[in-house]
Parts: C-alpha cells; structure tokens; sequence
C-alpha cells in the first residue's frame, strides 16, 4: 500500500511540474483554449485577466452535492461580480480536474464536500450549467473566515520569497537547486483572510461594477 501511494505521489507531482513549466503563447490563447499542458495563473490573476468580460462570474456559493462524477451542484451565496445571471440559485459546474490530461483545468472539484463554501471564477457552459477556467485556478474554499487555496500572484510570491529580482522561471531553477531543507524556505502561501481576499476583489471588480 505504502508504495502504491508513493507512486500516485510522484505521478501527480510530475504532472503538476508539466502544468507549471510547460506555457501558451499569451494568457489570451491560454484561457481559451488551454493550450495543451498550459501554464497556471493564480484565483487573483484569473479574476484580473477576465475582470472586463461579461462571460466570467466570480461568485460565493456552497456545495449540495456531486453531480455525475465531473461536478458540483452549487448554491449561490453571493454574487461577487455583480453580474452572475438574475434568478439562477442553484447551479451545476463541471470540469473536475484530470490528472495528466492535458485540458488545462486545475481544480479538484470532487475534492469538496456536502456543505463546504466556496469562492469560484466561473463561464458558462451551455447547457450543462457553468464551468472552471482552463488554466486558471478557479476554485477557493472559505472555513473559518479564511480562504484556500492558489490566490495570489507570482510577482507577489517572488516579492514574499525575497526573489523579486527574478522571473519565475529563473526562481523556480534556483529553488530547484537547493537541498531539500533549502525549499522548505520556499512554500506559496496558500491562506488570506476572507476580508482581505474581499479587498482585493474589490479593487479588481470595482471599476466595472
């Protein structure tokens, strides 16, 4: 059993590395299409890149179920955006994450549970109900007035990491070559509060509200 986990372990290690590394040519094409084993942008990069498009909801809800074995029935919560369809209350959302397929979703949508509150970046997926973004982690859980999950940025996870001066890819290298005791300095910091994500969605959303 102990070497059956440790080999789904490094499976699903080497297939996030293909998510990070590998890119598309512009975020454009990337949230489009997905672009194959494209790379991941964080909740609050999502929200700024679609902030402008009335195709995207960013929305509080909470889980009643699991429908079928690729979604989520969802109860709105609150409407984040201000522009999430009038009169729609429940809802189901799709795409489930499929490990190593190369769809470009990131979010483990079974991973949540009967009740569990959830701040979601959403399009619409005709007819089936709505849909995560390709590319973009768009699935934040909120428990005790925080929130989970990948929120921030990577200019602000290189700032928090002392390695501003570089890119991404040159700090992802660098952490590559230090000891495993050395990396351990080098987590992404995956909790804020839920006010302070508020603030921040404000001052994403608000010129458009």
């Amino acid at each position: 059993m102990i070497k059956y986990i440790l080999k789904i372990s490094t499976i699903i290690t080497l297939c996030v590395a293909l998510f990070t590394v590998s890119g598309c040519a512009n975020q454009d094409e990337c949230i489009k299409t997905g672009g194959g084993y494209c790379e991941q942008f964080s909740f609050l990069d999502g929200v700024s890149i679609t902030s402008k498009n009335s195709d995207f909801y960013v929305i509080k809800g909470v889980v009643l179920g699991t429908y079928r074995r690729n979604g989520l029935t969802v109860r709105l919560v609150e409407d984040l955006k201000g522009n999430f369809p009038k009169g729609v209350i429940t809802f189901n959302v799709w795409k489930n994450i499929n490990i190593c397929y190369p769809d470009g979703r990131h979010d483990c949508l079974s991973c949540y549970d009967y009740q569990d509150v959830l701040i979601m970046l959403l399009t619409p997926e005709i007819p089936r109900g709505y849909t995560t973004l390709q590319c973009i982690r768009s699935v934040l859980k909120l428990s005790n007035g925080y929130v989970t999950g990948n929120i921030l940025t990577w200019d602000e996870i290189l700032e928090g990491w002392g390695l501003g001066n570089m890119t991404k890819e040159e700090a992802i290298s660098y952490i590559e070559s230090l000891t495993d005791e050395e990396r351990k300095l080098y987590t992404i910091r995956n909790t804020l509060s839920w006010n302070e994500l508020q603030k921040r969605l404000n001052n994403i959303l608000k010129p458009i509200k």
